[in-house]
């Protein structure tokens, strides 16, 4: 279910924003790789009881990973078998913000459900031609703030609009602005660079990043 539910249907996919497109250098894109590799070794060492060549031959290839990554002979044990089981990290566990991320996931059902219903009414094509308009009381609606623009990666669509009310209301709405061919996100500063007219201007800092 952990697989299914929180990696594949959620997780990876909000992190398909930054990894493509933030600037390799960039903490949000590293945060991300370093959370995927630690994923990567638990999930094989506790699948290895029940898929053992599998998970020998994923450990084999974390291995020459991580050997080149340090430029010397992986530090890592030979064999999945003989590596330790993965432990909690107690300094990982943060209480308050599981109960945050609740109200935010919570958020996000309804607003996946009012994406669907935009796309059947042909509002909206894909969801990052979306503008989402959120009206919450004060109590929800701060979890909501604190996520800054990393908001629209969580609900996956080009912006979002919060707004203080009694209760929640979720309005879906044409993205304003022109797509931008790099992210696909749409935006209100395309054009504003003449070297890079086609490129929000999220993106050409990133590309301009990666050719200094």
């Amino acid at each position: 279910l952990f697989a299914t539910n929180e990696l594949s249907s959620f997780y990876f996919d909000v992190l398909k924003d930054r990894l493509y497109t933030f600037p390799p250098d960039s903490k949000g894109r590293k945060s991300a790789q370093t959370t995927l590799w630690h994923l990567l070794i638990s999930l094989s060492k506790l699948m290895a009881p029940i898929l053992s060549f599998t998970a020998e031959e994923v450990w084999g290839h974390i291995r020459k990973i991580e050997g080149c990554a340090s430029g010397k002979a992986s530090r890592m044990e030979e064999s999945v078998f003989l590596s330790s089981w993965p432990r909690v990290d107690d300094n990982l566990v943060n209480e308050n913000l599981e109960i945050i991320w609740e109200k935010i996931l919570r958020v996000r059902e309804g607003v996946l459900k009012e994406l669907e219903e935009a796309r059947e009414a042909k509002t909206i094509g894909s969801s990052l031609e979306a503008r989402v308009t959120i009206t919450a009381p004060f109590s929800e609606l701060s979890s909501l703030k604190d996520l800054g623009n990393e908001l629209k990666e969580v609900f996956i669509v080009s912006q979002v609009q919060l707004e203080e009310g009694e209760e929640l209301k979720i309005r879906i709405s044409r993205a304003e602005g022109q797509k931008c061919e790099r992210c696909w996100n749409y935006s209100l500063d395309l054009g504003t660079d003449k070297e890079h007219p086609q490129l929000c201007g999220r993106c050409r800092k990133a590309i301009l990043k990666c050719t200094r």
